[in-house]
C-alpha cells in the first residue's frame, strides 16, 4: 500500500492542541502517505479548530440517526457502556457537556 486513503484521530489529546496535532497529521498528507484526514468523538468547537488548519474530510460519532442511546443519560446495569472509563465518574458528565 503506497497511501493511506483515511486517517483518523480517534481520541483527542486533551493535553495537545488540535491545531498541533493536525499540523502534524497534514504533513503526511503533503508526503503524499496519506490522502483525507478524519477526526472522531470530537466536539463542534474543537472540528472548527482543526478546519482552520487542514480540511477535515469524515468525522465519526456515535450520534446517530438510527441509534438515540446516547441521549439517555441513565444507563441500564447491563449496559456495556458501564465499563467503559469515559461513561464512569465525572467522565460521564463531561460526555454530556458538549
Amino acid at each position: 500500500m503506497d497511501q493511506i486513503d483515511l486517517y483518523y484521530q480517534h481520541r483527542v489529546d486533551p493535553k495537545t492542541p488540535i491545531e498541533e496535532t493536525v499540523v502534524s497529521m497534514a504533513e503526511l498528507v503533503r508526503a503524499g502517505k496519506v490522502r483525507d484526514l478524519g477526526l472522531s468523538e470530537t466536539g463542534a468547537q474543537t472540528i472548527r479548530r482543526a478546519l482552520a488548519v487542514h480540511p477535515i474530510t469524515a468525522l465519526q460519532s456515535e450520534y446517530s440517526l438510527w441509534s438515540r442511546d446516547s441521549e439517555e443519560e441513565n444507563l441500564a446495569e447491563d449496559d456495556f457502556r458501564r465499563h467503559a472509563p469515559r461513561f464512569q465518574g465525572e467522565n460521564f458528565k463531561k460526555n454530556w457537556t458538549w
